[in-house]
């Protein structure tokens, strides 16, 4: 079987190094997107995945747009988290409420499939959070980390994976 969570996590671990060393800088989310389809299917491709069904901002009845998907199955949700967000108190609540209504997006595919048993299923999508305003030399706030972490914790008892970068791996 197929680890499509692994060969996400080497593509993002990717992304977060070629961010440190200037060579990527996404303005949109569509970038990061791009970034991680590009990085996904040349991964599957080495390993002679087939059939590779990867598409974008396809939508799903009772579910609604997922940015990437695979074999037809909602897979990752992206998040542009914007400068203009000082990530204090309001302005954070504000924007916990607009990742927390990506994720219930999520859920409800989880939700929906959980009896069904095809061929491929995806038990864990995952939200994709990219923060634009840090800086390439250090990434993500540690404060703004200390609250994405509570955040991915809170959303992983709903069975829903929460990736966020940029950050230096330690």
């Amino acid at each position: 079987m197929v680890d499509y969570g692994k060969a996400l996590d080497n593509v993002w671990e990717k992304m977060d190094r070629l961010f440190f060393r200037g060579e990527f800088k996404p303005e949109q989310e569509s970038d990061v997107q791009a970034f991680l389809y590009h990085g996904l299917l040349g991964r599957l491709c080495r390993h002679d995945i087939k059939p590779i069904n990867l598409h974008t901002e396809q939508t799903f009845p009772g579910v609604g747009r997922v940015d990437l998907n695979v074999n037809y199955r909602p897979f990752i949700e992206i998040k542009l988290l914007s400068r203009k967000y000082s990530y204090k108190s309001n302005q954070w609540r504000s924007r916990v409420e607009i990742l927390e209504e990506d994720a219930r997006k999520l859920e409800k595919y989880v939700e929906r499939t959980k009896s069904e048993k095809p061929e491929f299923l995806i038990r864990h999508p995952v939200l994709a959070i990219w923060n634009r305003k840090a800086g390439h030399h250090e990434g993500i706030s540690e404060d703004l980390c200390k609250k994405l972490d509570k955040f991915k914790q809170r959303m992983g008892e709903q069975n829903i994976v929460v990736m966020y970068g940029p950050k230096k791996h330690r």
